[in-house]
């Protein structure tokens, strides 16, 4: 359904969370690591370990680009 209407991920809990903290009047930035591929993009479904370095190997590039945009922010 997603992919239908252009959505290129869909997230677990993003919305709800962020959703709460505009009602407590707190400002956000959503930064997301995506770590698996949905079900009906796969033939298998995504084992842990796998997640767990695709996470990994993504937090190298997600700190650098913290440690750019963070000094912006304040």
């Amino acid at each position: 359904m997603f992919k239908l209407v252009g959505g290129d991920v869909a997230g677990m809990s993003t919305v709800p969370e962020v959703m709460v903290c505009a009602q407590c009047g707190i400002n956000v930035l959503g930064i997301s690591i995506i770590g698996n591929k949905g079900l009906n993009l796969v033939k298998e479904g995504p084992e842990h370990n796998d997640v767990l370095k695709n996470v990994e190997n993504a937090l190298g590039r997600l700190s650098a680009v913290l440690l750019e945009l963070i000094p912006e922010l304040a």
